[in-house]
């Protein structure tokens, strides 16, 4: 018998029937400058003993994953292009944290020069680091698709902005709740050119934005720009200093706050109980149809359409439709309950139809039938010393 089960057994392995094992701790397939792809254990000291400047790197997670900070200096290694494909696994930061020198406090530090993507997966600040007051501090080009970051740093930052590029997309959110979700900084001394951040995602935004500037920035003078084409926000611009607002476009997307001041000319925005929509007129007119108790029609809005009972305020600064009624800029109603009117419906001759058997008081001392608007049906009550109401449902 074991003779016949080891017979199998390599029968099995020589058909490739037996599903291949990855070697214990290999948790990452990486690829570099189109090379063999091979199978690392520790990604950290892979990008620290292996990628040299200008290599192009792929990386697939096989597993989830602990580590202290990961960094990348310009003085070390510019002219990546990584891309880490998560994989549906976390990497979750710990301490040790790393950072420029004296300011070691962040669980990803990435310098100018480089582009890096995320996609697929979670990036998370462990509960235990003590040492990391913000999550990723960006200088470089990075896009972050279907990507939940996630880490609880009151009054920091989960990803701070100060060069290049942001791209939140796909299904990515960010979550900060105490803090900041991300700000975006100019920093003319040290990086002239600027900062770009661009958001478009079904996913969701928890924490604070700010767009600000170093105390040095010239009066007038701010190339940084936040885009925001999709999100649902909750969180609220917390400081958006004044040279910045020219430069933050909100095209759609659903707030906590009023963001109607960085919305162009051809989107709309209007507040349905409470929650502020931003899009095109027909999408955000949609919004208003399901109220139950508040629209403010802010922006883009001539025709809306709500329920009744619904409070509606005009605050666009002209004249707009609402349910075919003009509404002058400032003003304020309700819509008016319709009270339907009693059909016109005889009850004559009903007082036989589907009442055999129920009608057990003198029919001749009865009132006859009558039409009861509230129920919708005909009754017929008799007036003998026993009072009885006879419900013919069949008439409606």
């Amino acid at each position: 018998m074991k003779k016949l089960l080891m017979s199998l057994l390599a029968v099995l392995m020589v058909c490739g029937l037996m599903m291949p094992v990855s070697a214990e701790g290999e948790k990452f397939e990486v690829t570099r400058n189109g090379g063999d792809t091979e199978t690392v254990s520790d990604l950290l000291a892979y990008f620290a003993n292996e990628v040299q400047s200008g290599d192009e790197v792929t990386v697939k997670f096989l597993d989830d994953y602990s580590s202290g900070g990961f960094e990348i200096k310009a003085q070390n290694k510019t002219g990546l292009k990584v891309e880490i494909d998560l994989n549906g696994f976390e990497w979750v930061f710990n301490d040790p944290a790393v950072g420029s020198s004296g300011y070691e406090t962040q669980g990803i530090h990435i310098e100018k020069g480089n582009t890096f993507k995320f996609k697929n997966g979670t990036l998370k600040v462990s509960d235990n680091a003590t040492g990391i007051k913000m999550f990723i501090q960006n200088y470089c080009n990075l896009t972050l698709e279907n990507v939940d970051v996630v880490c609880n740093i009151p009054g920091g930052y989960a990803i701070s902005n100060n060069n290049g590029e942001l791209n939140l997309l796909g299904d990515s959110s960010i979550t900060n709740e105490n803090g900041y979700a991300f700000d975006v900084y100019y920093w003319p001394e040290s990086y002239v050119d600027g900062v770009k951040v661009r958001i478009n995602t079904t996913g969701t935004i928890k924490g604070n934005i700010a767009v600000t500037a170093s105390p040095g920035t010239p009066a007038g003078v701010f190339k940084s720009e936040l885009t925001i084409d999709n999100v649902n926000f909750d969180g609220k611009f917390v400081q958006v200093v004044e040279d910045a607002k020219k430069n933050v476009t909100i095209n759609s997307g659903s707030f906590k706050e009023d963001v109607t001041e960085y919305v162009p000319e051809g989107k709309a925005s209007v507040a349905v109980d409470g929650t502020y929509y931003v899009g095109d007129a027909d999408t955000v007119a949609e919004k208003a149809k399901s109220a139950t108790t508040s629209v403010e029609v802010l922006k883009g809005l001539e025709v809306v359409n709500v329920p009744e009972g619904v409070k509606v305020t005009n605050s666009t600064g002209s004249p707009i439709s609402v349910n075919g009624e003009t509404v002058e800029a400032g003003a304020v109603i309700t819509v008016p309950v319709k009270e339907e009117s009693a059909p016109s419906i005889s009850c004559a001759g009903e007082k036989d139809k589907n009442c055999d058997g129920v009608i057990t008081c003198d029919e001749e001392k009865g009132e006859g039938w009558t039409w009861n608007n509230a129920k919708g049906v005909c009754e017929y009550t008799c007036t003998t010393s026993n009072t009885y109401t006879v419900v013919n449902t069949a008439v409606k």
